[in-house]
């Protein structure tokens, strides 16, 4: 594949048919890379939302006993209330999110596979 590529871009092959094609496999290619990052990037957050997560439930255990020392009961009940929405988050959608993309990646990946061996019987049925 490499080969063809660069027999492309260095303009030794002019077939208007095998550059539409080469044209289509770089934008599924491009599409493949972009998914690529996008999941990578939701399965950090996923795991820092439950990293952060299981800190609430630490810090829910911790500030009660430090607030015995403090003068701030308001203060504490407040954070207590932000905490409790933020262990209360549901990253469902975010899970769901992810396996869409995922679909979806798979799905491009296999029709990159298509334009390869589109792209090379072009070539091959052009020499």
């Amino acid at each position: 594949m490499e080969e063809i590529i660069e027999r492309i871009m260095r303009g030794e092959i002019k077939d208007e048919e095998v550059l539409e094609i080469y044209k289509e496999y770089l934008k599924v290619k491009d599409e493949v890379s972009y998914l690529e990052d996008l999941l990578d990037d939701l399965e950090l957050l996923c795991r820092r939302f439950e990293e952060i997560k299981d800190s609430v439930k630490g810090l829910k255990y911790l500030i009660p006993k430090v607030s015995k020392y403090l003068n701030c009961k308001e203060s504490v009940e407040e954070t207590l209330r932000v905490l409790d929405n933020f262990e209360k988050l549901d990253l469902n959608h975010y899970y769901e999110v992810r396996a869409r993309y995922f679909n979806e990646l798979e799905t491009l990946k296999k029709k990159l596979n298509q334009l390869e061996k589109k792209l090379k019987e072009a070539v091959d049925g052009r020499e």
